[in-house]
């Protein structure tokens, strides 16, 4: 991920999506940051997917329990 984001239209609904559905997960020595939506949310989980591959991270979606989307990356800057 670049040290120095460009904030556009794409940037800003990620924060927005953060505010609303994220959190930050420590794993050990490792954080995460994590989106959870409900099943019928995929709008908004690819919505954050493509946001956060056009940053250059690879995020992972899974399924968690019957009603909800976990969708995380391990952030690191370049």
């Amino acid at each position: 991920m670049k040290a120095v984001i460009q904030a556009n239209e794409q940037f800003a609904r990620l924060l927005g999506y953060y505010l609303s559905e994220g959190c930050v997960s420590q794993n050990a020595k490792t954080y995460k940051i994590i989106f959870t939506f409900a099943l019928h949310e995929t709008v908004y989980v690819n919505d954050v997917v493509h946001g956060l591959k056009h940053l250059g991270l690879h995020p992972c979606v899974e399924i968690c329990f019957l009603y909800t989307y976990s969708l995380n990356f391990k952030p690191s800057f370049r």
